[in-house]
């Protein structure tokens, strides 16, 4: 998910150095190379296939739950917009995404790291 400089960040472990090729000229190599972030694009693409159109409550949800999607996380975010998260967490990651439910109440003014 990271790229090119994340690619660059890792040297050898995604760009190996070949047996001959002397420590400079790897590093030349290093910083002229490039990679195309297909699986970032097709991780944001298939969320935002999804998520095109937002999440819709039926009639039946009771009004304290319809009320809980407007401020999900309480910090804010509508439940579409953490839907989402969740997707593209579960799609970036080897397949699982997990949401902690039990937590003390949020405080006045806190951001989503509190």
């Amino acid at each position: 998910m990271g790229g090119t400089p994340a690619m660059r960040a890792a040297k050898t472990t995604f760009l190996p150095q070949e047996p001959q090729e002397s420590d400079e000229a790897y590093k030349s190599r290093l910083e002229r190379s490039t990679l195309f972030n297909g699986y970032r694009k097709t991780v944001r693409d298939m969320a935002g296939k999804v998520f095109a159109k937002p999440v819709v409550l039926g009639e039946d949800v009771p009004t304290q739950i319809a009320a809980w999607a407007e401020n999900i996380d309480m910090t804010g975010r509508h439940l579409s917009n953490f839907a989402y998260d969740v997707f593209v967490d579960a799609l970036e990651a080897p397949g699982v995404s997990y949401i902690l439910t039990d937590m003390p109440p949020a405080v006045e003014g806190g951001t989503r790291a509190d």
